[in-house]
Order: structure tokens, then C-alpha cells, then sequence
């Protein structure tokens, strides 16, 4: 994806034979690598957390760096986790006046399923940046956030 300038893809696109669904595809013992990674980073934009790629190319160096092969899983929350479709025109318009969708109304907005999954999922959030063994990417990108802040006073 980095090198063909793509970028990356809401958690609903992502093709089910290339995602990872709990455990699945771990290995049982501790000792055993588990060659799946958690990235830390900021949204570059609330529509979208990389609109330009950048976030993208700077993760495929630092897998690069890591030795990760193309059979490596990586969490991301855009890409793992159900997301509004941000970059939706008519959803930025409800929400500029004010009128945003309950779940499932607008085909840009999570459903139900989506909404209660997002939210159970972040109800142990930190567990995937604390799993012994399975390597935390932090990427800041320096201060060109969604909110102007800098990645380490908002983390």
C-alpha cells in the first residue's frame, strides 16, 4: 500500500482474509513470537488519521527496521477497530449542524453491531499496548495533528 501512495483503510474495508479476530493465529506459548505489533499515533486530520500516506510510510520503515514479514499482524484503531467513514461529505455536513446520526441511520456512521463492538473494544484498549512480548510502534509524526497538539501532550 505505502509504495503504490495508497493509504490506509477504515476497519469495514478490510478484506476478512487479512484480518486478525482476537487471538486467532497466536501462539500459545509465551516464549513463542508472536509477530503481530500495536502502533501508537496521532489522527494528521478528524476525517482521516493519514490522509496523505505519511503514517503509512513511516510504519512500513519501522516494520522494515523490526524484520516483520508480510505475514505480520499490525493493529491500528482505523484499521481494527469500526470507524465512521469521517471523510464522508454528507456526514461532515449533519455534523457541522449538529445533527449527527444515531448508529446504523446514516451509512457513513457505525451500525449498531459496529457501535457496541467500538465500544467493548475500548473498554480494554490498553491491553493491546501491554501484552508481553508483542512490540508497541510509536509513530508521533511531530505536531501535525488533528488538533494542532503535539502526539506526546495528548498521549
Amino acid at each position: 500500500m505505502a509504495s503504490t501512495g495508497s493509504t490506509f483503510v477504515r476497519c469495514q474495508a478490510v478484506p476478512a482474509a487479512e484480518a486478525v479476530v482476537g487471538r486467532e493465529g497466536l501462539p500459545s506459548s509465551r516464549d513463542d513470537p508472536k509477530h503481530r505489533y500495536v502502533v501508537s499515533h496521532p489522527w494528521l486530520s478528524k476525517a482521516h488519521p493519514d490522509p496523505s500516506g505519511e503514517t503509512l510510510r513511516a510504519l512500513v520503515d519501522q516494520l522494515d527496521l523490526l524484520g516483520a514479514s508480510d505475514d505480520d499482524a499490525v493493529f491500528m484503531d482505523y484499521t481494527g477497530l469500526p470507524q465512521h467513514d469521517g471523510q464522508d461529505l454528507d456526514l461532515q455536513r449533519l455534523e457541522r449542524e449538529r445533527r449527527w446520526p444515531k448508529p446504523g441511520e446514516h451509512p457513513a456512521v457505525r451500525d449498531q453491531g459496529d457501535e457496541l463492538r467500538f465500544k467493548r473494544a475500548l473498554d480494554s484498549m490498553e491491553m493491546l499496548y501491554s501484552i508481553g512480548g508483542i512490540p508497541v510502534i510509536v509513530l508521533p509524526m511531530g505536531s501535525d495533528t488533528a488538533e494542532g497538539r503535539g502526539y506526546f501532550s495528548r498521549g
